[in-house]
């Protein structure tokens, strides 16, 4: 039986992603080969990790093939010698929360510059389609509070290249159109965030057979010609 690589990469994912707690061999099992009989699971999920423990022990130190711990009934990373961009992201936002105004624009940018796009794309597994759902609503939580932070600063520059971002990272998103059709208006000009607005209602109708929201559409009407 041949071992496919990318399942490999998906067991290093999910003990990385989740590496604050031991994975049971059988739940590890059913979340990289759901559809495959238990016994075959198991002989995969063996293979798989000596694999991943010959991988690791390629790498320069500090990682060895000691930084993945099994035993018959569990597996985990060793936190110290692993570090993952998703667990510096959800660590910054986390330390924003408590942080003064300019410590926290600065965690919240870091942050986002840390988010580069789904994650683990290519995979169709349900708990990667969960995780990636969470992490890109987290993210657009941190780019709607950076977008607001910068308003109050009256730093519209700033606020409109996040207010990109938002739209860039989801296009259908009103409550990220909103924010830029403002950010134009308030930056004087007009005709571009009543361009912005033709091209969401274009995209929204084309997508989802809906319309913008009254609240929107009441205030692109009230922009001065």
């Amino acid at each position: 039986m041949r071992l496919h690589f990318t399942k490999v990469t998906l067991l290093f994912a999910r003990l990385a992603l989740f590496a604050h707690r031991p994975h049971s061999r059988k739940d590890m099992i059913q979340a990289v080969w759901p559809d495959v009989h238990p016994d075959e699971g198991r002989q995969r999920l063996r293979q798989a990790i000596c694999s991943l423990k010959q991988r690791l022990s390629d790498l320069p130190p500090p990682h060895t093939s000691d930084s993945l711990f099994s035993d018959r009934e569990y597996l985990s990373l060793h936190t110290d010698l692993i570090s993952t961009d998703v667990g510096e992201f959800e660590a910054l936002l986390q330390s924003s929360k408590s942080s003064e105004e300019t410590q926290k624009i600065q965690s919240l940018s870091k942050a986002i510059s840390l988010y580069k796009g789904p994650l683990l794309q290519g995979f169709d597994e349900e708990w990667v389609n969960l995780e990636r759902e969470r992490l890109e609503q987290i993210c657009m939580s941190a780019i709607l509070e950076l977008i607001d932070l910068y308003r109050k600063q009256n730093n519209l520059t700033e606020a409109l290249k996040y207010a990109f971002r938002a739209v860039e990272l989801d296009p259908l998103y009103e409550t990220a159109q909103f924010a830029l059709i403002r950010l134009l208006a308030d930056s004087g000009n007009s005709k571009s965030a009543r361009r912005q607005y033709r091209r969401y209602s274009r995209r929204l109708r084309e997508n989802m057979q809906l319309s913008p929201s009254q609240d929107l559409r009441k205030f692109v009407s009230s922009l001065p010609l």
